[in-house]
């Protein structure tokens, strides 16, 4: 029981260090990655991420169609993740104590969407349906995690059909803003923590008017004749504002893209 509780905490602290990974690096490790990123997080060995105290394989495993979400590895850029399917963005660490693991389990990429369900859903008690192996399942252990919550949704919407301005944003510091002209809306998600800044082009150089911070809530961002603004949402902290424009943090986060979204040249 004592080894039982320990790989738990191991599991849990090495899915913690994941999320944390993710969320400053802005990016998500293929599967082969995983045990790199979480040593450089974590400050541990590689071999001290891939093997439990009794030397057997743990493995990552991705949801078998994340890629129609991203496609790992995944580095953030300024178009975020628009369709950002809940389903698909379940990831799991899986472990066992008395063997290693068996071998379609070890390649994660044969197993089927039918297996992965079946392994995020089973109760530590009872066997998956269809388990094939011998091996007691009580020796098994998952941690489970849904990439999903790491984002949150932002939309972006343009207000004046007659002669709209130029709409420029930036993700994070650096890059020449963004610019589309929004006919309707878009809409995305983007990694909590994640900095995006507005500039209003209705002046002869593009003036900073908006710096969120994206916290947990959705956050709404309009603009209106080349002026960008923050809707106002429920549940959303009070911004700050300061001479070169609004900042704030918020607090709690799909869709087409813009009719025209590029980059300045």
């Amino acid at each position: 029981r004592l080894a039982r509780d320990h790989e738990e905490a191991a599991l849990q602290s090495l899915m913690g260090g994941l999320k944390a990974s993710i969320v400053r690096q802005r990016a998500i490790p293929e599967a082969d990655g995983v045990a790199d990123a979480l040593a450089g997080e974590l400050g541990m060995s590689a071999v001290a991420v891939e093997r439990n105290a009794r030397s057997f394989h743990r493995v990552f495993v991705l949801h078998p169609q994340i890629e129609a979400v991203l496609r790992p590895p995944w580095r953030q850029d300024w178009q975020g993740v628009p369709n950002l399917d809940r389903d698909r963005m379940r990831v799991m660490m899986v472990s066992c104590l008395s063997h290693d693991l068996p071998e379609e389990m070890r390649d994660a990429a044969r197993l089927s969407e039918a297996e992965f369900d079946a392994l995020w859903d089973a109760p530590a008690s009872a066997y998956p349906p269809n388990w094939q192996s011998e091996r007691a399942w009580h020796d098994f252990q998952i941690e489970r995690l849904n990439l999903a919550d790491l984002f949150v949704e932002v939309r972006m919407r343009g207000l004046g059909a007659a002669g709209p301005g130029r709409a420029r944003f930036v993700l994070e510091e650096g890059g020449v803003p963004a610019s589309a002209v929004l006919a309707a809306e878009f809409r995305s998600h983007y990694l909590k923590g994640s900095v995006l800044r507005f500039f209003d082009d209705n002046r002869p150089e593009p003036v900073l008017s908006v710096t969120a911070v994206l916290g947990s809530a959705p956050e709404s961002f309009v603009c209106a004749e080349g002026h960008w603004s923050r809707e106002r949402t429920p549940g959303r902290r009070r911004v700050q504002r300061g001479a070169s424009g609004e900042t704030g943090r918020l607090s709690s986060s799909h869709g087409a893209l813009p009719e025209t979204l590029g980059r300045d040249g």
